[in-house]
Order: structure tokens, then sequence, then C-alpha cells
């Protein structure tokens, strides 16, 4: 069966998620993070998929996304200066959404445990 069209879509559905994520939610949940002084995990979820991030006050922030039914998820490594935003993107192709969805628990448990300074980074290994 070839799902290309479909992946495609579902490709297509998530950068819109994101994009709307980086450029509404995001960079407003950091300056939240530093205001309070506190780090925390926001998600934002629409039919499309979801959205995870985890924020710390030193302006850094991790953002994970998987589309709904997809077996790729996307993860950035972001830092926020007064001057730019720098991001470091990843893209994990898993081998179906069952998958996909076990590695989306590993990932924002790294989240939540990085926010919380007991982990350095948020890898996979």
């Amino acid at each position: 069966m070839d799902n290309t069209d479909n992946t495609k879509d579902l490709e297509q559905k998530i950068q819109i998620m994101l994009a709307e994520v980086r450029g509404k939610i995001l960079i407003a949940n950091m300056a939240l993070a530093t205001a309070m002084d506190v780090s925390f995990i926001a998600t934002y979820e629409n039919k499309d998929g979801i959205c995870c991030m985890a924020m710390k006050v030193d302006n850094t922030a991790v953002l994970a996304a998987l589309a709904t039914g997809s077996n790729i998820i996307h993860k950035s490594n972001i830092v926020l200066s007064l001057e730019q935003m720098s991001e470091q993107r990843s893209v994990i192709k898993c081998e179906d959404s069952e998958d996909a969805e076990q590695l989306w628990e590993l990932i924002t448990d790294r989240m939540y445990a990085w926010s919380q300074d007991e982990i350095d980074i948020v890898d996979i290994d």
C-alpha cells in the first residue's frame, strides 16, 4: 500500500501546527517561564496533532510534535535571545504510529525531566 500522499498530508498539517506554535504560543510561554521564574511543560493539541513544549527560565525550550496517526516526530531545541531565536531541528521517522506513540512518551517524559533540571539534554538513546 502506498501511503506517500497520506504522509505528505500529515507532514503538511504538522508543519502548519509547528508554525502556529512557534509564532504565537512558544514565545509567550517562554516569556511566562522567565517572568514567573519557573520551568514548565505546556501541551497544545488539535485534530491534526499534538505539540509539547518544555520551557526553562533561561530562555531555552524543547519542542516536540506528532501529527495524528503519523509515524514521524519533530523535535526542536530552541534558544531565545533578545536578538534572535535559534533552533536545532530533528525529524524522527518510526516504523509505524504505534512505535511513534511509544517514542513520544519517552520524549515527553525526558522533556519533563529536562525542565526540572534532572537531565541535561532530551535525547532518545
